[in-house]
């Protein structure tokens, strides 16, 4: 491989692995701390770039809450667990950021709560 001087701005990362990381956990409503199914669960990486956009990873909750995220390259990441909105002028439901790093086949659990807004 040939990088020219100038040719473009950034970080080169290259990670050779044949077994990546897992990270897994569970998403609950945070005030009745029942589970919630089908809550989206991303995985984007820490300081994303159009380079490092391909390493992020999303999945949906199970009927326990519970999800899995498999073969992930080692680095530092941030989890994200939303629940879309459900039409209308209603906003979809979002957790704030939960910073993670992971190493080469390791496995990390982080439970997510979301806060339900409550109807009137």
């Amino acid at each position: 491989m040939q990088v020219e001087d100038g040719a473009a701005k950034g970080n080169l990362e290259i990670v050779i692995s044949d077994d990546g990381g897992q990270l897994e956990g569970t998403v609950t409503e945070s005030d009745k701390n029942q589970p919630l199914v089908g809550a989206q669960v991303k995985l984007h990486v820490d300081s994303e770039s159009e380079y490092s956009r391909d390493r992020s990873k999303q999945v949906n909750t199970d009927q326990n809450g519970h999800y899995v995220l498999k073969d992930v390259p080692p680095g530092k990441y941030k989890v994200v667990a939303r629940i879309p909105s459900s039409g209308g002028d209603a906003p979809s439901i979002k957790s704030d950021p939960v910073a993670v790093t992971l190493g080469d086949r390791e496995h990390r659990t982080v439970d997510i709560k979301l806060t339900i807004p409550k109807t009137e």
